[in-house]
């Protein structure tokens, strides 16, 4: 359980956005794009393409930054405009987002909460952490000992109450329901809607609905 007052708090401070068209100011470690892809089968991205979004830090706001998640890394990488890819210093970093006018990405922001990054699926209400790990898997066959690697994902949703605590829960019924403000209104919009407890996209606007 993570207590999200402090991290609220902070955002009040931070008013200023600066527009910039060099963004060899970001500080990074430069990378190679294949040291990672080149590891297993699949992509260990959030988004497989450079996206552009912004960068918050305290004293301000980056924007028209193109980067992307690394899931296996748990760390940010953003393509300069001289076509080098770095591994951006986290140091300072408080929110990152993506272009919303995309469909495939709208929505997607990245907050820091006790230096874990979440995906902000609900400001301040429901969130969603993402982590990448290589498996192995034995080959069908008669050759058994030839194994296959893979990135596999696995994801945890967490839920906050009236205290900001936030909560770990899975997309069950029995955990998302006893967490509701409104029940009867809800289970009500629920049922005229046809939404599912099991499905992220649903258990969104199930929440969105509850907390408004």
């Amino acid at each position: 359980m993570k207590f999200l007052a402090a991290l609220l708090v902070s955002f009040s401070f931070f008013k200023t956005s600066a527009q910039i068209s060099n963004i060899q100011t970001l500080q990074g470690q430069i990378i190679k794009e294949n040291d990672i892809r080149g590891l297993a089968e699949g992509s260990p991205y959030l988004i497989d393409e450079f996206t552009e979004g912004y960068i918050t830090y305290p004293e301000k706001t980056f924007k028209g930054v193109f980067m992307r998640y690394n899931l296996y890394k748990e760390s940010f990488e953003m393509e300069r405009e001289t076509g080098e890819i770095i591994e951006l210093r986290m140091d300072g970093i408080l929110k990152l987002g993506f272009d919303r006018k995309r469909p495939e990405v709208f929505g997607v922001e990245m907050i820091s909460i006790d230096n874990v990054w979440y995906q902000e699926l609900i400001p301040d209400r429901f969130y969603k952490f993402s982590k990448t790990t290589i498996v192995e898997d034995a080959q069908p066959g008669y050759n058994t000992a030839e194994r296959r690697k893979r990135f596999v994902t696995q994801t945890q949703y967490f839920i906050t109450d009236s205290n900001l605590i936030l909560s770990e829960i899975n997309l069950k019924k029995k955990e998302i329901q006893p967490l509701l403000t409104n029940q009867e209104k809800t289970n009500k919009y629920i049922k005229s809607n046809r939404l599912k407890y099991t499905k992220e996209e649903d258990v969104i606007k199930i929440i969105a609905f509850d907390t408004n």
